[in-house]
């Protein structure tokens, strides 16, 4: 939970790390993105701050990382949801535009963790090759939206009616989220390509909430 780790395949079912020291390598990198002194930024070792896994980009060039971490010895700042790449080609991290767009409201984003913030969730990590056709990832939109709706309602019917406010609330709230992201992600890239975004962010986040539901409101309701 407060590490990360990339594996790379090497042979057959063989693995090795794609980056030596991968965690001291992260904070070092948010640390010079964001002008912090190093001797500030958390490292493995201390059991502090988090690297969260967030998504692949569709032709794997590209892995989504997010960062959750206090800073410094007095506390009272932090980031929450501070978002980068790692490229598999290159073996560099990177941030990108959209991204710096995003960590614009990191630092406000955990002053504010308690509250029920609206702001654009990153579920899309941008690919480096091109995107297939907006026809065909709205098709794939399409079906996850009915597997989630299929979900949703299933679990509506197995738990309780605290429970089904509770999660009535997360549900507005994703939907509130994710009109945001999907404006911010089809804004930010080329003007050739605003359709393909759009749907490829609606499909992966909503992938992402059926994920949520079948993970950890599914447990809930096999609990009743």
């Amino acid at each position: 939970m407060c590490g990360g780790q990339i594996f790379k395949r090497a042979e057959s079912l063989k693995f090795e790390p794609a980056q030596d020291q991968f965690d001291d390598a992260v904070w070092h990198f948010f640390a010079k993105q964001e002008n912090l002194p190093q001797d500030e930024v958390p490292f493995f070792d201390s059991g502090e701050g988090i690297i969260d896994f967030v998504a692949w980009s569709p032709d794997s060039a590209r892995v989504l990382l997010d960062l959750r971490v206090e800073i410094g010895d007095e506390r009272g700042r932090g980031v929450y949801k501070w978002y980068f790449y790692f490229n598999t080609r290159t073996k560099k991290f990177e941030v990108t535009d959209y991204l710096r767009r995003l960590n614009k409201d990191a630092w406000k984003r955990w002053k504010n963790f308690d509250e029920k913030l609206v702001f654009p969730e990153a579920f899309s990590a941008e690919p480096v090759n091109d995107l297939v056709s907006a026809a065909e990832l709205k098709r794939r939109y399409e079906v996850a939206d009915r597997r989630m709706n299929e979900s949703y309602q299933q679990t509506l019917a197995k738990i309780d009616k605290e429970q089904q406010t509770s999660l009535r609330e997360d549900q507005r709230h994703w939907l509130k989220n994710r009109e945001a992201g999907s404006k911010l992600y089809k804004e930010s890239g080329g003007k050739s390509t605003p359709e393909q975004r759009y749907w490829q962010y609606m499909l992966d986040s909503t992938e992402a909430q059926l994920r949520h539901l079948e993970a950890d409101w599914k447990q809930t309701a096999e609990a009743q």
